[in-house]
């Protein structure tokens, strides 16, 4: 039996690498089209009546809002690693894998954040701080799981070896801003209840700084 050429070798493992990727991208559609499924559809006989229905619902409409912007995150920086990928290792797949758990989770940890007894009670509810802090601790694992994968990446040389080193940084460092602004609100719900806000200001305030960054060093 010949041996097989470096080249081909090379092929197999970019194969490999590719199959994994596709098959990352179609659970991460399907988490998105889960959020949508079980959405209330507004009811009413009139303008009015279609817009108190919106209203009584907004809890679930603003919960799918959040998750579909934090799963479409999440994937955009497992995209932009992954397009460096040439080879998979079974380690990568293994964390791989682990990160796909916390993706296909969103979907259910969502729904503590609109069921009945939620935000949108009747009543107050005193686990609400819980069901936020539950819902951003899979987040946080999620960047856990994304900062291991970018390691075993360098360290087991499974990404092209031209990769510039400032790119691996780039995508560590937006994904450690996503993860600390989920940390950082687990312990603000048991003080503030609109700790979700963080969510959206720590990135947000991120995406501007190095904005601002990038045209200071074009203008030199």
């Amino acid at each position: 039996m010949m041996a097989e050429s470096p080249e081909g070798t090379a092929e197999v493992e970019r194969s490999a690498a590719e199959r994994l990727t596709f098959f990352t991208d179609a659970v991460a559609a399907i988490a998105l089209t889960l959020l949508a499924i079980e959405l209330p559809v507004p009811e009413g006989f009139s303008p009015a009546e279609l817009w108190q229905s919106v209203g009584e619902n907004s809890y679930e409409y603003l919960a799918f809002a959040i998750s579909f912007v934090v799963i479409a995150a999440h994937w955009s920086t497992h995209h932009d690693l992954f397009r460096w990928v040439v080879r998979v290792d079974d380690g990568l797949r293994r964390l791989n894998f682990w990160w796909l758990l916390t993706i296909v989770l969103v979907p259910f940890v969502s729904k503590l954040l609109s069921e009945p007894g939620g935000p949108g009670g009747d009543e107050p509810d005193t686990s609400l701080p819980v069901r936020f802090a539950a819902y951003a601790a899979v987040q946080v694992m999620a960047n856990v799981v994304f900062q291991l994968m970018v390691r075993r990446m360098a360290a087991h040389h499974l990404v092209r070896p031209d990769t510039p080193e400032a790119v691996l940084s780039r995508i560590r460092r937006g994904a450690i801003v996503l993860g600390t602004s989920f940390a950082v609100s687990i312990p603000l719900f048991f003080v503030w209840d609109r700790a979700w806000l963080v969510w959206i200001i720590l990135p947000t305030l991120n995406h501007l700084w190095h904005r601002i960054r990038r045209a200071r060093t074009g203008r030199r």
